[in-house]
């Protein structure tokens, strides 16, 4: 689903596609027996946390819900996931209503997000010496221009390195181990709210 800019409301379903994809879908011109391009995967293990971070906040800031949640961890997915399920014994959750309840959260979270006018990240590091047994760190602090007035808002936004495929829940096998995705964003109210690495510490 794509949120138009500025407004809390969404729209049609869309598809979050990649230059790649893109190519795939619009190679319907192609000549008989000619084979199909496959869409590149991102990330990939190569990608750093930064190329991760412009890509979501070009997700945001478009409102495609639906790019925007797969850049989103393992772990946090399965939490958006869970926080759409309108009762305890509903599981099989529309993806509709997913990309809905992301855009819900964030609107309530984190004002002025979703459609922003424009982004520029402010500073960003890595955990040097991360604790044993949790996943690598990354964070970002940025600042968004939102609304007629442009008026800035300051954001966190943590991404953790997905661990390997240790043989337990198949579901960590998907092609994506090792590679950087979003944890958490949280406004930053310049105090170091939303900011504090032991309570974003993810296991691995």
């Amino acid at each position: 689903l794509r949120v138009r800019p500025g407004a809390g409301m969404l729209r049609g379903p869309v598809r979050a596609r990649t230059p790649a994809m893109q190519m795939a879908q619009d190679d319907g011109a192609r000549p008989s027996g000619a084979k199909a391009v496959e869409p590149a995967r991102f990330p990939t293990r190569a990608t750093p946390p930064a190329d991760v971070l412009s890509a979501q906040l070009a997700a945001l800031r478009a409102g495609d819900m639906a790019a925007a949640f797969q850049l989103f961890s393992r772990a946090r997915r399965l939490a958006i996931r869970d926080g759409a399920r309108r009762d305890v014994r509903e599981f099989n959750v529309k993806q509709e209503d997913v990309y809905v309840a992301l855009a819900l959260m964030l609107t309530q979270s984190c004002p002025g997000l979703i459609g922003h006018n424009s982004h520029e990240v402010l500073a960003s590091v890595g955990d040097p010496s991360p604790t044993a047994g949790r996943l690598p760190q990354h964070r970002a602090r940025v600042r968004v221009r939102s609304g007629p007035n442009n008026a800035a808002r300051l954001f966190t936004i943590t991404l953790t390195r997905q661990s390997g495929f240790d043989g337990g829940d198949k579901r960590d096998q998907d092609g994506f181990e090792h590679c950087w995705f979003v944890w958490t964003i949280h406004p930053d109210d310049g105090g170091g709210g939303g900011a504090v690495i032991e309570r974003d510490q993810v296991p691995c």
